[in-house]
């Protein structure tokens, strides 16, 4: 449902399941705003979602690759070179 709110940009009904969950530490929920992030270019939230999603698994590529995307989308080029250079884990 977070990733169909997101998708249709009413984020904040995203945030509230959210809000609502017993638990903020279910990865797959950021990576799906993540991802509805990415399509809209929607930074702020976006950035949220990340600093979630890492601190739940700092290894994981797919956040800081949303991430970086995000900021692409954006025409952020410096603030998407830093997050690639911070994911120490890529291959």
């Amino acid at each position: 449902m977070i990733g169909l709110f997101g998708w249709l940009e009413l984020f904040e009904h995203s945030i509230a399941l959210i809000e609502n969950s017993p638990t903020l530490d279910y990865l797959p929920t950021w990576a799906a705003l993540l991802g509805s992030c990415q399509r809209l270019g929607n930074i702020k939230l976006g950035k949220l979602a990340f600093d979630y999603a890492v601190q739940l698994d700092e290894t994981d590529s797919v956040p800081y690759i949303c991430m970086r995307n995000i900021y692409a989308t954006v025409h952020v080029e410096e603030d998407a070179n830093d997050i690639e250079a911070s994911n120490r884990y890529a291959h």
